[in-house]
Order: structure tokens, then sequence, then C-alpha cells
């Protein structure tokens, strides 16, 4: 018991003092291309949509579509948090 009360306020203290952040889409992106040997045509091709767009995206010139975040979340299995932030 003494050792769950003291874990509480560890975590607490934690949450306040060392907030950790979710990462960034583009970086998680990159990184699940790179486990899954995927360039950014193979990305495109996977997602629907073209090499030029899928650059566009990376590139932080043009904002992921809900259409192709949803894509991105089910094939690429990133959590709709960090695509939704």
């Amino acid at each position: 018991v003494e050792l769950i009360k003291v874990s509480l306020i560890i975590e607490a203290y934690e949450k306040i003092h060392f907030p950790i952040d979710l990462p960034d889409l583009i970086e998680v992106i990159e990184l699940r291309m790179y486990e899954m040997k995927l360039n950014q045509t193979a990305l495109a091709k996977l997602l629907g949509s073209s090499t030029s767009r899928i650059s566009e995206y990376l590139n932080r010139k043009r904002e992921f579509p809900l259409d192709i975040a949803k894509k991105i979340h089910l094939k690429l299995n990133i959590d709709s948090d960090i695509i939704l932030q």
C-alpha cells in the first residue's frame, strides 16, 4: 500500500514537472516508413495519393486532409492523437 502511494505521488510530480509531449507527426511517419521499408512512392501508393502530394505533406507545405489522415491511422498504425494534434 505504501509503495502504491509513493508511486502515485511520483507519477503526479512527473506529469507536472516533466510532461512528455506527443511526437511530431512527420517524424513518426518517417520512422514508420523506415520500419516498413517504404519510400515516398510506395507510401503514395499505400495512401492512394500522388508522390508529389506526399512530398508536400512531408515537407510541411500542405496539411494532411482528413481522408489521408484516416489512411495514415489505419495503414501505418499511427495513433490518432498524434495525427490530430
